[in-house]
């Protein structure tokens, strides 16, 4: 039963807004993406992350976890204060959860989640990884592949195939106009 809305939790009735349903679901293995993608994505060459209320130390994070997409895949993202006014805005929100639960990409309301308890060390590689949620990157099976967008990963940074896997959505940068939105995947 989750505190915020007393529903019951089940991946289909699992309540977004309520990061503590998030959490136990996640942990109970619900998702909240599917095999039809995400509802709503960014572009990596023209976006912005806007962190709420964050402490220096988080700022730190954040600018890391950008770093890492920048440097592997040469994209422009940027703090929110760094970006051009148009471009479209990443909402990111630190908040306090359960000490198995790392971060998540709510789609529908279009926020990155980041436990505010995590390790500080392992920060930017999760910032980085529902940041490639964001970019319509979905998780990579540890089996498949070793991945940024491993479930659980705490320090695989983006590797070739991330970067080539992005590039398979959005193409690359330098060789195209900047596209600010791109349609969601059907549901």
């Amino acid at each position: 039963m989750c505190r915020c809305c007393a529903r019951v939790l089940t991946c289909d009735t699992l309540p977004r807004t309520c990061l503590i349903a998030v959490t136990l679901a996640v942990a109970a293995g619900c998702s909240n993406s599917s095999r039809e993608g995400f509802l709503h994505t960014f572009d990596p060459c023209a976006a912005a992350v806007a962190p709420e209320t964050a402490a220096a130390d988080e700022l730190d994070a954040v600018s890391a976890g950008i770093a890492l997409w920048n440097g592997a895949a040469k994209l422009q993202l940027a703090l929110d204060g760094d970006a051009p006014p148009e471009w479209p805005r990443i909402p990111l929100r630190f908040q306090d959860a359960a000490g198995g639960f790392h971060g998540l990409y709510d789609d529908e309301h279009v926020i990155v989640f980041i436990n505010r308890r995590l390790d500080p060390a392992y920060r930017p590689v999760v910032i980085a990884h529902e940041l490639g949620h964001t970019f319509g990157l979905v998780h990579i099976a540890p089996e498949a592949r070793t991945s940024l967008m491993n479930a659980g990963n705490l320090d695989v940074t983006p590797t070739a195939e991330d970067v080539a896997a992005l590039f398979a959505i959005w193409g690359t940068c330098e060789r195209r106009a900047v596209r600010t939105s791109r349609p969601a995947f059907p549901r």
